[in-house]
């Protein structure tokens, strides 16, 4: 299993694109399911905070690939919900 958290700490900028790369598509399903019906440009902006966060708060986490499938999804929700 891939250890993302020290992909991030080592190289955020290629950490952050590999992520956006393997899982965009998982964070951008789950915002765009949430929030049916609203603009291409905010769904796109909230899988980009998504991400945002992820990389600033990349210090904090310690997560292999499924441990970060699930806190992407989270955050994900969590960043819809801001915005409803």
């Amino acid at each position: 299993m891939k250890n993302w958290s020290n992909l991030l700490r080592s190289d955020p900028d290629r950490g952050t694109q590999a992520l956006l790369k393997a899982h965009g598509g998982l964070v951008y399903y789950t915002v765009r399911r949430i929030l049916k019906g609203y603009p291409e440009d905010d769904i796109e902006e909230c899988v980009s905070d998504v991400f945002l966060y992820l990389y600033r708060n990349r210090d904090r986490l310690d997560l292999d690939d499924d441990a970060m499938k699930s806190y992407l999804v989270k955050t994900a929700v969590h960043r819809v919900v801001e915005i409803e």
